[in-house]
């Protein structure tokens, strides 16, 4: 799907009723969506694969996903926020794509809602995508997102601040494991509108960067 299309049918998607700062919820923005998902399919990341999206807050990413051929039947949406999973569920239905949401904290250790591997011994996912919390009110929470991705698939796409990029693939890799491999893919701007009320200005352009994590211990 090319990459205007793709952002036009984004477009449809429905964001959050009342944002929660406690999870630092925003809707990732149509086109920069688009732009992440081209990427990971330019790597044979999409197409025919089994996808998480973790904190998948109303579905942006997992119905892009499913435009790009995923795995639907076997797809999943991942969120802590019942709230955001019913306006998901919304946006799911109204997409036509029939990818399953589960409600669970996958930052917490007793919410991780998946095995690290199946019975085979392979991942139970193929990629994972994610627009996590960048930190901003809880700090590493980001890359606790990374690495309950990585426990459960091969690849993981992110969305982080580029002001963390040298840390994240330094540092924040070698955390996530000795066999993690990071590198950026995309560098975009979000376009963070006024959201909360202690939001001042009416916009606040931030440059991100969308990282692609890999393990080296499983063949794809």
């Amino acid at each position: 799907m090319k990459l205007r299309h793709l952002e036009s049918a984004l477009s449809q998607v429905n964001g959050f009723g009342e944002p929660k700062w406690g999870l630092e919820q925003y809707l990732t923005p149509p086109h920069l969506a688009a732009r992440a998902l081209q990427c990971a399919a330019s790597f044979d990341d999409l197409d025919g694969r089994v996808v998480a999206d973790f904190g998948c807050g109303t579905g942006m990413l997992l119905v892009g996903a499913a435009l790009m051929g995923s795995d639907e039947a076997l797809s999943v949406g991942v969120d802590a926020d019942p709230d955001a999973l019913a306006i998901a569920q919304t946006n799911l239905h109204g997409m036509d794509v029939e990818c399953a949401l589960l409600r669970a904290d996958v930052v917490a250790e007793a919410g991780a809602p998946f095995r690290s591997r199946s019975s085979d011994g392979s991942s139970m996912f193929d990629t994972v995508l994610m627009n996590p919390p960048f930190g901003t009110k809880n700090q590493g929470v980001d890359l606790l997102f990374v690495k309950r991705g990585l426990a459960v698939a091969p690849v993981v796409y992110s969305l982080h601040k580029t002001s963390t990029r040298e840390f994240l693939i330094g540092r924040g890799a070698a955390a996530c494991g000795s066999d993690v491999g990071a590198e950026v893919i995309a560098t975009m701007h979000f376009d963070l509108p006024a959201t909360y009320k202690f939001h001042k200005q009416k916009s606040v352009d931030i440059e991100v960067d969308l990282l692609r994590f890999s393990r080296g211990d499983e063949p794809r």
